[in-house]
């Protein structure tokens, strides 16, 4: 599946493929077709706020 995703904290939004998840048996998968990036989106991707808004990257912003 296609995915934007940041690499680092202060970079840019990279698009490529990422493997598609692994569900459970009391899980479904959602197909979504699009979606936004909202302002704690890049206020995280920043890692301005990195001490109280961590993130593991790569990581997938749309909150």
């Amino acid at each position: 599946m296609k995915a934007v995703r940041v690499l680092e904290y202060g970079g840019q939004l990279v698009l490529g493929d990422v493997p598609t998840p692994t569900i459970a048996r009391d899980e479904i998968l959602v197909k979504i077709r699009s979606t936004a990036v909202n302002h704690l989106d890049l206020v995280k991707a920043s890692g301005t706020a990195r001490q109280i808004l961590p993130i593991d990257l790569p990581w997938i912003p749309g909150s």
